[in-house]
């Protein structure tokens, strides 16, 4: 028995360690590319900025709705916080237009 559970820990530090050595390269090759061009690109237009502002907004809700699920308590009325905000975010963006 208690051999069997070195050998998973033994295991299981082999598999942290290959996959800490696969991020790690993962990593550096992002920072040799350098960051992406559409990163640059201004948002000159009105369509653009409520684009812009729209993506914001539903990556702002995935987060909020994400950080609502881990809540025992008040889970219902965390997320009906969150998709208000949403929505007041989607209208402020269409008035930006």
């Amino acid at each position: 028995m208690r051999s069997e559970l070195k050998g998973v820990v033994v295991a299981a530090f082999a598999c942290a360690c290959v996959f800490a050595a696969t991020a790690e390269e993962h990593v550096g090759k992002n920072l040799e590319r350098g960051e992406p061009a559409r990163w640059f690109q201004p948002d000159d237009t009105p369509q653009k900025r409520a684009a812009t502002a729209k993506k914001e907004a539903q990556a702002a809700l995935a987060e909020s709705l994400a950080d609502c699920r881990k809540q025992a308590t008040d889970r219902k009325a965390c997320e009906k916080q969150a998709r208000d905000q949403y929505n007041m975010d989607v209208q402020a963006a269409r008035a930006t237009r």
